[in-house]
């Protein structure tokens, strides 16, 4: 009731007291010196009565689309699993490997098998969440099935993220956008079978919401200790993904140049990535790149060369594909994008809401996506 009573117009909010007004003693006074004739302000007051009588339906309405959201999320969720739990394996193109690999990891935490005596099973601290998860859901049941609740994670990041971005949203109904997100996680990288990385575009929106909080709340133990969890989990998962975190979080911090505080409380994330950047680094050393050998004795990095590593970060613009040029149709996708933030950063920067014509251009956008 409160809420709907702060979305009403000034001149409804002031009803009760017009009514107030009419019912008072001062009703006897000359209506001249209010400005308003006795008609005038009877009709005025019968206008706004007429105003505050749109907040029952404005209550019952709000309920109406969340419960309606609610289900579609639900909805939602349910048919992107299943593709998953419909066949024995999901048609995604690494995935026969990668769980051959989570197989031989839970090999070496119980008796000695076949595959610890054939093979040596060497764990990396980066780019293991979905072998770590499915290895250890092995030991409850088998590995077809906790493989597939590993990959069903995926889909649970994705709801609980489309969720994340009710709470975040700022006008009065359900974000009614954020479920373009259900369609749109199965990307290629999905058909690949590349599930860390498929974990990755949840966890680094997630970690981004997480540091936006935490710069705008009171530092406390628990804030710190969460960011650096979201970094941690993304970390482990795709160092690539991290490392454009730290860099989107670094970009964000410049952005807060003007307030103190905010930078303050920032800082400690900040500093959670660079520690996690210098593990990475050491982990991730040159021994592990190319390790010495009888022709190479001495470790050293093993660099692409500049164009190749170019190409790699351009490969959005291709389709993702390897040697078969430029994608007509991914380059107007990401220029379409371009132009609706473009279009929103300046309807920010000249202080109004975006109107209806941006919404219908991001639609559009995703629907060309």
């Amino acid at each position: 009731m409160d809420k709907a009573w702060e979305r009403l117009p000034p001149s409804c909010a002031n009803a009760e007291t017009h009514v107030q007004t009419l019912t008072c003693a001062n009703l006897t006074e000359n209506p001249v010196s209010l400005g308003l004739s006795p008609d005038s302000r009877i009709l005025h007051t019968l206008r706004n009565v007429g105003q505050l009588a749109t907040i029952a339906q404005m209550n019952q309405t709000a309920p109406k689309a969340f419960t309606l959201w609610w289900v579609a999320v639900v909805a939602f969720t349910l048919i992107c699993l299943w593709p998953i739990w419909s066949t024995r394996f999901p048609p995604l193109q690494d995935y026969p490997q990668h769980l051959l690999q989570a197989q031989l990891l839970a090999s070496t935490w119980g008796e000695p098998s076949e595959y610890v005596r054939n093979f040596e099973i060497r764990l990396e601290p980066t780019n293991a969440t979905f072998y770590v998860v499915t290895a250890l859901l092995s030991k409850l049941v088998s590995i077809e099935i906790s493989g597939k609740l590993a990959i069903s994670l995926y889909v649970a990041l994705v709801a609980y993220l489309v969720v994340k971005l009710r709470g975040c949203a700022s006008g009065d109904g359900p974000p009614w956008g954020a479920l373009l997100l259900f369609p749109l996680m199965f990307n290629q990288q999905y058909f690949l079978g590349n599930m860390n990385y498929c974990y990755a575009l949840p966890l680094v929106v997630l970690a981004l919401l997480d540091y936006e909080e935490l710069a705008a709340q009171p530092l406390t133990a628990w804030r710190c200790a969460r960011q650096a969890l979201w970094q941690l989990a993304l970390f482990v998962t795709h160092v690539f993904a991290f490392l454009a975190f730290f860099l989107l979080a670094v970009v964000m911090s410049i952005s807060y140049r003007r307030h103190a505080v905010h930078i303050r409380r920032t800082a400690v994330a900040v500093a959670v990535g660079v520690v996690l950047l210098c593990i990475g680094i050491v982990t991730v050393g040159p021994t592990t790149i190319v390790p010495p050998a009888t022709d190479n004795p001495l470790p050293a990095w093993n660099w692409k060369p500049v164009t190749e590593s170019l190409g790699f970060g351009l490969y959005m613009f291709t389709g993702m594909r390897w040697h078969d040029g430029v994608d007509a149709a991914a380059v107007l996708s990401w220029i379409l994008l371009a132009a609706c933030v473009a279009t929103a950063a300046f309807g920010r920067s000249e202080g109004t809401a975006p109107g209806p014509r941006p919404r219908r251009s991001l639609a559009l956008f995703c629907v060309a996506a």
